[in-house]
């Protein structure tokens, strides 16, 4: 018979498993599928448009940005969720350079991203004013980090 700290140990090696897949898909997702096709999956905006730019509170940079398509896709994208906004050069490479922050709002067509900048706007990324720009789920791997149960400790 299976005592309950045995069940609870199986399931935490069950949810590592989990984690460290969502990881490896996650950084697959980012770094092997084309732009157009993540577009379509729903986990990135491209290209967007920057409508509204404000201080809110604590001081977070407040960053409206809207799809410029006619008509919005679908996405996957929620309030609370890490985002990446990033740029694109004049040959459609990615810049190096993100400019991450949570999703404050968002609806079909438009997202209020929270940044935190430290020195106001000299923490933008030189790109931020004059490159093609989209959006794309970021996760990181803090967000995922292992914890223990109590039967681990």
């Amino acid at each position: 018979m299976i005592t309950a700290n045995q069940e609870l140990l199986q399931l935490a090696q069950l949810l590592e498993l989990e984690r460290n897949e969502e990881i490896k898909q996650s950084s697959n997702l980012i770094q092997n599928i084309p732009l157009a096709k993540r577009v379509e999956m729903g986990v990135s905006w491209y290209p967007v448009r920057i409508s509204n730019e404000e201080i809110g509170l604590g001081e977070q940079y407040i960053i409206e940005i809207e799809q410029t398509r006619p008509i919005a896709l679908p996405h996957k994208f929620q309030q609370g969720q890490t985002l990446a906004l990033f740029g694109l050069d004049t040959n459609g490479k990615p810049h190096k350079q993100t400019l991450r922050g949570i999703v404050q709002k968002v609806n079909e067509q438009r997202l209020w991203l929270s940044v935190r900048l430290m020195n106001d706007n000299t923490d933008l990324p030189e790109w931020y004013n004059d490159a093609k720009m989209g959006l794309i789920c970021f996760l990181m791997k803090q967000h995922l980090k292992k914890w223990k149960l109590p039967c681990e400790r």
